[in-house]
């Protein structure tokens, strides 16, 4: 809290200047931890929150697919789903969008400007350009000359000695090109968003002399597709305009799993949805690379409750889950990740015991799966360490002095099964 404070009094809140489509910081430019960060530092792993803060410095931990992190959670008793309760979110991906423009009025031109929201995700714009009717361009201006309000929004007001010209175009443009394009004249204002798919319209309304002082045009309704409206209304600059909302392609209020038999039931309800094709369901044992097991075919548009589910019936002992929601026009978002361990039966045991040279063991268990076998003495030190193999295996431990010992075999994924035999003389 005093840190926010700290922030509130200056003004100023961290902004990612490494990665400007991902905020907030991991570890931000005051040395301020994000909430994992934090208990990853007071857990003593400060140099593991410092590599994520090198190489990802993200605040949403599903951005993050860092092996140490997903090592520090798992050694840590957590799940990403866990630790994700405390970290901030995001809405859906939304490219950059041209809020409002005032480019004439009653007589000499007053309080010219010009407005973007952000994009977010993948999508933004770091300059917009101006060209005249004739296709002339004649200024460039860099977001940094704009000023910034909150929830993304960027304004400029054209000082006295330049103008906005009354027709023309003006591009919004990132280190990747052409973002978006609006063609603007008197009656009618086009825009295309080069960036999003199937995104262009006409609205046959513009600016002109006649256009009462105070007033712009500005974008209202919701942001999917191309439904937005342009109107002329009252100036509100710094502030989404009334009417204006960004609902995600999704609402998803719940991501959940039970296990039964062996079988993961994985179980997800939307709100509301936009545009939604379908769900690809995806597994991964690793958290970064994710493959898809199966399809289950979304609501279209819906503002009811829908409910889903999809059966993983040869689960791993380590699975981690995601959905993928796909619109109809390729577009597609990400859901947080499960992280789901699922207990087997032992497949280790011992054919004899006790014994005096070699332990015959039985492992059931695939060689590919099979890992090692380890003996340890009742001190917890490792004294032997051998390639498990499927089916009987014999170990040699007459070198062994007398007592009892664990016997434990590790899987290739992680998991552990163990067993106590007894060296005789």
């Amino acid at each position: 809290m005093n840190t926010l404070h700290k922030y509130w009094n200056n003004g100023i809140f961290p902004i990612n200047d490494l990665h400007q489509n991902r905020q907030p910081y991991f570890i931000d430019k005051f040395n301020t931890y994000c909430a994992v960060g934090y208990l990853i530092k007071m857990s003593g792993k400060d140099a593991i929150a410092r590599e994520i803060h090198d190489k990802q410095n993200y605040s949403y931990l599903f951005d993050i697919n860092h092996p140490q992190l997903m090592d520090w959670a798992f050694k840590s008793g957590l799940t990403l789903g866990e630790l994700a309760l405390i970290q901030p979110t995001y809405g859906g991906e939304m490219p950059p969008v041209l809020m409002e423009m005032h480019y004439n009025n009653v007589g000499t031109d007053v309080n010219e400007y010009i407005e973007v929201k952000q994009g977010n995700y993948t999508v933004t714009f770091d300059q917009v350009l101006f060209y005249n009717q004739s296709s002339m361009l004649y200024k460039t201006l860099p977001i940094s000359q704009m000023q910034n309000f909150v929830g993304g929004n960027y304004y400029y007001t054209f000082p006295s000695n330049e103008s906005f010209s009354d027709a023309g175009y003006i591009e919004l443009k990132n280190g990747s090109g052409l973002v978006c394009t609006i063609t603007y004249s008197s009656t009618s204002v086009t825009v295309a968003q080069v960036a999003w798919i199937n995104s262009t319209k006409t609205y046959n309304v513009g600016e002109s002399e006649s256009t009462t002082v105070g007033n712009s045009l500005g974008f209202t309704g919701f942001y999917a597709g191309t439904s937005w409206n342009l109107i002329p209304g009252p100036n509100s600059m710094g502030a989404i305009n009334p009417g204006a909302s960004f609902p995600t392609p999704i609402t998803l209020s719940k991501f959940d799993y039970s296990i039964n038999n062996k079988k993961i039931n994985l179980a997800w309800e939307t709100v509301s949805e936009i545009n939604n094709n379908y769900f690809s369901i995806e597994k991964s044992s690793d958290g970064i690379n994710f493959q898809a097991i199966g399809k289950v075919n979304g609501a279209g548009t819906s503002n009811s409750i829908k409910q889903y589910s999809f059966v993983d019936d040869k689960p791993a002992y380590i699975n981690q889950y995601r959905l993928k929601q796909v619109d109809f026009d390729g577009k597609f978002t990400t859901s947080k990740i499960l992280f789901v361990k699922v207990q087997m039966a032992n497949p280790l045991s011992i054919v004899s015991n006790p014994v005096k040279k070699q332990l015959q063991v039985q492992v059931n268990l695939e060689t590919a799966k099979a890992g090692s076998l380890s003996i340890f003495d009742f001190m917890g030190r490792k004294i032997k360490t051998f390639n498990a193999i499927n089916g009987l295996q014999n170990l040699d431990v007459q070198t062994l002095t007398t007592g009892k010992y664990l016997l434990q075999l590790t899987t290739k994924e992680g998991q552990a099964f163990n067993q106590q035999f007894i060296k005789a003389e």
